[in-house]
């Protein structure tokens, strides 16, 4: 009974020790970047993240470096299609004053086709590793794995494909699960309401 009583104790004091280093998935949030500073946003949604002892959902950062990389296929004019790789670095907590070392990458997974009106929806995948450490020592590992929709703007000079703008918001899942019950169970009710509607008799 003592014994169990000690490996009890011991389990429960390990508890805040686990939650110092911790990683933290990212289900959703908002991006913002522009190309031609190199700078930009990222406020991600994240469950579970544990900072100073306590639980926010949202952090938001911004970061001060980036590496973009245009490619397309056959040439850059319009009717031709492009895609894009975007590695992400310098990010700053800008909630809690911290800098995270580590890079987040934004990557085209289907090609996009260039038209006169320069605007289109990406699908992407945002994949990397963030680290930053508060005070005492709670050190957190962000680890994104996002695949979504983002609004992409762009200029066509001198036969060059410019991205001037990339941006997404993207809800929890939790959120988008809510909604397609919301919507489901209200396509149900009308489809009974409409059920139970006497139809008239012929003449």
């Amino acid at each position: 009974m003592r014994t169990s009583l000690v490996v009890l104790f011991l389990l429960l004091s390990s508890v805040g020790t686990f939650a110092t280093s911790s990683g933290v998935a990212v289900q959703g949030g908002f991006f913002d970047y522009d190309p031609a500073y190199g700078i930009g946003s990222w406020t991600p949604r994240m469950m579970g993240l544990n900072v100073g002892g306590y639980t926010p959902n949202q952090i938001p950062f911004t970061f001060n470096s980036s590496n973009l990389t245009v490619t397309c296929a056959p040439a850059c004019a319009v009717g031709d299609t492009f895609t894009f790789n975007l590695s992400l670095t310098g990010f700053t907590d800008v909630k809690y004053g911290g800098a995270w070392s580590g890079t987040l990458n934004f990557l085209t997974t289907h090609p996009l086709t260039i038209t006169p009106n320069g605007v289109d929806i990406a699908r992407f995948v945002l994949t990397g590793d963030l680290t930053g450490c508060y005070y005492p020592v709670n050190c957190i590992d962000i680890t994104p794995n996002l695949h979504g929709y983002a609004t992409v703007t762009y200029a066509l000079v001198g036969g060059q494909l410019q991205v001037t703008s990339v941006s997404y918001s993207l809800p929890e899942p939790a959120t988008v699960i809510l909604l397609a019950t919301g919507l489901f169970g209200t396509g149900l009710a009308r489809r009974r309401k409409s059920a139970r509607v006497p139809r008239p008799p012929d003449a």
